[in-house]
C-alpha cells in the first residue's frame, strides 16, 4: 500500500458522518472506554491538572504514582513495581539497567522494535528464528560467552502467537542466560491472575528471568511498568537515564490505570470470556477458509499470499464500516496480514455481521 492509498484509508476510517465496527487496535477486555476509568480520571484531573511536567526524580512523584505502584507489585505479585509514561520505554530502561550484567543478546527475529532499540549500542545482537528454540540453542552454542541475554515478546503482537518461554527458559538455565520478555500484550489476559506469559508458563519465581508490561492494552489505560524486585527497581529509578530523564506518567492515567488494576483484579472470568469469544471467532475464520493463528490470544491475523488481496479484503470491509487496517507492520511475518483482534466490546450481532461480510468477499473475490 502506498502513502496515498494509505492517506485515502485513514480518512476514510475517521470520517465523523460514519460508525465503524473496530475489529483492530488492543483494547482487549472493553476498557478503554469504561465508566470506571473514566471517573476515576476524571477526578484525578480536578485534583492533579492535565500533567506533573516534571521528571519522577525531581518533582513528578505524586501520592497517585505511589499508589499505582504498589498496587501493580501486589497485582503482579513482585516486591516493586515502577511505573513511567510509555510502554516503548520498558525494554530500554530494564536492558539498560542490567547491562551489567551481560554482553550478548539473542532476539526473537520477530520481537518488538522497542526490545530491538533497547539494546545497548555495545552489545553484540543475534537474532533467531521467531519461535524456534532450536535456532536459539545452536546460536548460543556458537556464541556462548557466559554472559548472555536473550529477550522475546510473550505474546506477538502481529501473530497473536505466545513465545514458548517454558522450554526458552530451560535453554536460558542450561547457558546461563537472563531472559527478558515483553509481556505488553498478555499483561492483563494471560495467567491464572491475569499476569502474563511468566504467570502462564509457571515462572514468576525463576531465577533471572525479567518482564516489562504496559497498561495501554487489556488494561485500558497507558504507560509502562516493570515489575521485579525492590532493588532492581530502586536501582531503575536512582540510575536509569531513560527513566528518570522522561516526563512523569500523568496523574490522571495513573488514577485510570489505577481502576484497571482492580476491576481486572476483581473480574477473574472477564480473561476466560475474551478467550472463548476468540476461539469461537477464529473457528469461523476458518470455516471462511481463512488462514489464521493467534490460537490462545485475542489475537488472530488473517494471512495472505499477495498485497492486492490483504489491502482489497480491508478496503471492502471499511466500505461495509468494518475497520480492520492494513499498513505496514514494523515487524514482518513473511506473510500479508490483516491484524484482526477480538475485544469483550463485541456483540453477538457485530460478530455475526462480521462473518456475514467476510463471506461475502469470499464469494466477490
Amino acid at each position: 500500500m502506498n502513502d496515498a492509498d494509505d492517506e485515502t484509508n485513514l480518512k476514510e476510517a475517521f470520517d465523523e458522518s460514519r460508525t465503524l465496527i473496530r475489529f483492530a487496535g488492543n483494547n482487549y477486555l472493553g476498557l478503554a472506554s469504561a465508566s470506571i476509568l473514566k471517573e476515576a480520571a476524571g477526578e484525578a484531573l480536578s485534583r492533579y491538572g492535565v500533567s506533573v511536567a516534571a521528571s519522577r526524580i525531581s518533582t513528578g512523584t505524586e501520592k497517585i504514582h505511589v499508589r499505582l505502584e504498589k498496587a501493580l507489585a501486589e497485582f503482579m505479585a513482585r516486591e516493586a513495581a515502577l511505573t513511567f509514561a510509555s510502554g516503548y520505554l520498558g525494554g530500554m530502561i530494564l536492558l539498560s539497567a542490567l547491562s551489567a550484567q551481560y554482553d550478548d543478546v539473542f532476539l526473537d527475529s520477530m520481537a518488538h522494535p522497542s526490545l530491538r532499540d533497547g539494546i545497548p549500542r555495545e552489545k553484540q545482537l543475534y537474532e533467531y528464528a521467531t519461535l524456534d528454540v532450536e535456532d536459539l540453542r545452536q546460536l548460543l552454542r556458537k556464541h556462548d560467552r557466559g554472559r548472555s541475554l536473550i529477550a522475546t515478546d510473550g505474546l506477538f503482537a502481529l501473530t497473536g502467537d505466545i513465545a514458548p518461554l517454558e522450554r526458552i527458559h530451560k535453554l536460558a538455565e542450561e547457558f546461563g542466560a537472563m531472559l527478558v520478555v515483553d509481556d505488553a500484550h498478555a499483561a492483563g489476559i494471560l495467567g491464572a491472575n491475569g499476569r502474563g506469559t511468566l504467570e502462564f508458563f509457571g515462572l514468576e519465581n525463576a531465577q533471572n528471568v525479567y518482564q516489562t508490561g504496559t497498561f495501554s492494552k487489556a488494561f485500558g489505560g497507558f504507560g509502562g511498568f516493570i515489575a521485579a524486585s525492590g532493588e532492581l527497581i530502586d536501582a531503575i529509578f536512582r540510575n536509569a537515564r531513560a527513566f528518570g530523564g522522561s516526563t512523569a506518567l500523568p496523574p490522571v492515567m495513573a488514577a485510570a490505570d489505577l481502576a484497571a488494576i482492580e476491576w481486572v483484579r476483581t473480574n477473574p472470568e472477564s480473561r476466560k470470556n475474551l478467550l472463548q469469544l476468540s476461539e469461537y471467532s477464529r473457528s469461523e475464520l476458518c470455516c471462511l477458509g481463512f488462514k489464521t493463528g493467534g490460537t490462545g490470544s485475542p489475537v488472530a491475523p488473517l494471512y495472505f499470499n499477495t498485497l492486492k488481496e490483504a489491502e482489497s479484503l480491508s478496503q471492502f470491509l471499511l466500505e461495509h464500516n468494518i475497520q480492520v487496517p492494513y499498513f505496514n507492520y514494523p515487524v514482518k511475518t513473511g506473510n500479508y496480514a490483516l491484524r484482526m483482534t477480538f475485544s469483550l466490546c463485541h456483540t453477538e450481532s457485530q460478530l455475526k455481521y462480521l462473518f456475514k461480510i467476510l463471506k461475502k468477499w469470499k464469494g466477490q473475490k
